[in-house]
């Protein structure tokens, strides 16, 4: 039987694999020797082939597998430590900047209301904190301030001074407070 060399050529990669019948190789084994264009090609595919064929390649990939499983739990173990160390880095930087409210431990040196701005110039009394900023809310004719620092003097918050201005409509403000951290905490530090 004859086979034409373009089939042959089709099934040459099942051949090399000896993935092909026994029948079919032999068909394929009687062509190739007569055929110089067929076997031909047939080297030429299997110089190409890195390893020969596909059980050696099988061999490399189970030879790779312990180490494929050590890289994996070296990976595994250095995500965990990373993971570690920035909640250890991260809580640390927000432990050590906690700011929080003022409990009333603070000193108002003046205190000047006019009807469209408030200047309150103090210190705090707790010399470890940093004076941090402030926010403050108006609700009716009171003016309530929460001052807020840093739990450790630093650079940045170099002491519990403070100096704060604020601009806006004051005609009906009547009352000024410092507020504390915890609800409650209250200092009337002005009154009309």
């Amino acid at each position: 039987m004859t086979i034409k060399c373009e089939v042959v050529q089709d099934l040459l990669p099942l051949y090399i694999d000896d993935h092909c019948s026994k029948e079919s190789r032999e068909l394929l084994d009687v062509h190739i020797q007569s055929c110089d264009a067929c076997k031909t090609v047939l080297k030429t595919m299997q110089d190409e082939l890195p390893l020969g064929n596909e059980s050696e390649k099988l061999k490399g990939l189970e030879a790779k597998k312990p180490f494929k499983k050590l890289r994996n739990m070296v990976i595994t173990y250095v995500s965990i430590i990373t993971s570690i160390l920035i909640i250890v880095l991260v809580g640390g930087y927000l432990y050590l900047t906690n700011v929080t409210h003022n409990e009333l431990n603070v000193a108002i040196s003046s205190i000047d209301v006019s009807d469209h701005e408030i200047n309150v110039v103090g210190s705090s009394t707790n010399s470890a904190n940093g004076y941090n900023g402030f926010d403050y809310q108006i609700e009716g004719d009171s003016l309530y301030l929460q001052l807020k620092y840093t739990t450790l003097v630093s650079s940045r918050n170099p002491s519990g001074d403070f100096e704060i201005t604020i601009n806006e409509n004051f005609t009906n403000i009547k009352k000024v407070y410092i507020e504390g951290e915890k609800q409650g905490y209250l200092l009337l530090v002005w009154e009309r």
